[in-house]
């Protein structure tokens, strides 16, 4: 799909057919169950579009920078019906401790197969290992991060995208790390800097 086709079915989609977050984050669990009342969790244009890019788009691999609470993905995999494997990717970046357990049980919820997820660094041998064995047909950036590191990402990503493959940048209007970030990936790649009315914005890449 050309990605202009891409950003006008799914900017129709979130204004004229809105989806009902209550409806979409029903398969998920969350830390807090009062959190469903919080503006983020009720904007039907931050999940659902998640949900509606799982619909229009077939692909096979997915990878998540960002993985935390398995939602994001999740609500993409409960449109989306192709996916035969996923790795979650999150930095770390300090002592706090982190349990992979909730983003998991999100995630298998709706894909009912062994995923695989790393807490590290991209640069560790072993995490390395397991990302070059698949061309990566979408990637979610779900969590800005520095500009330095958000870069990081999408570079390595780049190279290992398959042809035709989906790249959405969420936090582009919002974080402005990862907005310097989108924007100067887009010139080194010659594409164009899309950009949907989301919540905090989502960047839009095909490769």
């Amino acid at each position: 799909m050309e990605l202009n086709d891409l950003t006008e079915k799914l900017t129709d989609r979130l204004k004229k057919h809105p989806l009902s977050p209550k409806y979409v984050l029903s398969q998920f669990k969350l830390n807090n169950e009062d959190y469903r009342q919080a503006s983020e969790y009720t904007d039907p244009t931050y999940y659902p579009f998640y949900y509606y890019l799982g619909k229009l788009i077939q692909p096979k691999n997915l990878i998540e920078f960002g993985f935390e609470s398995g939602i994001e993905a999740g609500c993409f995999l409960h449109g989306c019906k192709t996916v035969e494997s996923y790795f979650g990717f999150k930095h770390k970046t300090d002592i706090r401790y982190w349990s992979p357990r909730l983003a998991k049980n999100n995630i298998q919820h709706v894909l009912q197969k062994k995923i695989n997820y790393w807490h590290g660094d991209i640069v560790e041998p072993e995490f390395l290992k397991q990302f070059l064995v698949k061309k990566w047909d979408c990637g979610l950036f779900v969590r800005p991060e520095t500009h330095e590191v958000n870069r990081r990402y999408l570079d390595l990503l780049w190279g290992q995208m398959s042809l035709g493959g989906v790249i959405a940048v969420d936090f582009v209007k919002f974080d402005p790390n990862m907005k310097s970030a989108f924007e100067d990936f887009c010139k080194v790649v010659q594409r164009p800097n899309t950009v949907l009315q989301t919540r905090y914005g989502i960047g839009l890449i095909i490769k």
